[in-house]
């Protein structure tokens, strides 16, 4: 039986109904010469469009077996590397400005301390007043001046070791001296003076300055009751301070400061 033409498959390209061959890939149909041609179009596409794209991956990945080292993930790592390494030689830059600041102001101090010392020595030989004590005092001073001056104590560099951080951070401190304005100090001074919280007053609690050369004083540091007691062994007298703890928390530091320039203090025990 012959079959008319509303039963056969139409050209995808020309539109004829003479289609006698299906392609399986895009489920077309095509007249003879227009198969040819689709069959043309799809050789073409394989050499332009995936023997091109082998080649070019296979160029790619010889680079690569050849130069490990241009992987992208290797090129991510390189600049996480960079980006680190400039963060830490800017916050290794601001330490050491830091650094040279605070030494540049402790070694002038240094300075003043060593000038006062050389003084001291020149009216000690000149005057030929000097013995065994005082040589051992300025050798000391002098001792304590070069050790502060390559290691000083008042500076410190700290690491800050997180477990959250591969690479610790690294600050500089400066230790604020403690003297008598200091805000937590409690004390007595010359002139009936007494310091509470860092505030001086006069007369407090009754308190005369009575202390002479070669007088012995008591101190006593009395934390379970927060207080401090002076007593002058020559006059009898006392006189005691309350701390507050609220202003001067644990642990507490001995400041001791003797303005005189022949001042001088023994430690009995």
């Amino acid at each position: 039986m012959a079959s008319t033409s509303s039963n056969k498959s139409r050209c995808a390209t020309c539109g004829k109904n003479i289609g006698t061959f299906t392609c399986r890939g895009c489920s077309q149909d095509f007249c003879l010469s227009h198969a040819q041609e689709h069959r043309q179009l799809l050789g073409k596409q394989m050499d332009e469009d995936v023997i091109l794209m082998h080649d070019q991956f296979q160029q790619c990945l010889n680079e690569q077996v050849k130069q490990p080292s241009l992987h992208p993930l290797m090129k991510e790592i390189n600049e996480w590397e960079k980006q680190s390494i400039e963060k830490i030689q800017l916050v290794a830059q601001v330490a050491r400005q830091k650094v040279l600041n605070i030494i540049s102001k402790h070694t002038d101090n240094v300075i003043i301390a060593l000038t006062s010392i050389k003084e001291q020595l020149s009216r000690a030989r000149d005057d030929d007043d000097f013995f065994e004590s005082d040589i051992n005092e300025w050798k000391e001073n002098l001792e304590k001046l070069k050790t502060d001056l390559n290691t000083p104590k008042a500076i410190t560099i700290k690491f800050d070791n997180k477990m959250n951080s591969f690479i610790p951070k690294i600050s500089v401190q400066k230790e604020r001296p403690i003297t008598e304005s200091t805000r937590t100090t409690y004390g007595w001074a010359g002139g009936d003076q007494v310091y509470l919280n860092g505030t001086c007053s006069h007369d407090s609690n009754g308190y005369k300055t009575d202390i002479e050369t070669n007088h012995t004083l008591e101190f006593m540091i009395d934390c379970d009751k927060q207080k401090l007691r002076l007593k002058n062994e020559q006059t009898q007298s006392i006189y005691e301070l309350g701390v507050d703890i609220t202003k001067c928390h644990f642990p507490w530091q001995i400041s001791l400061n003797l303005c005189g320039s022949k001042a001088r203090l023994r430690l009995l025990q």
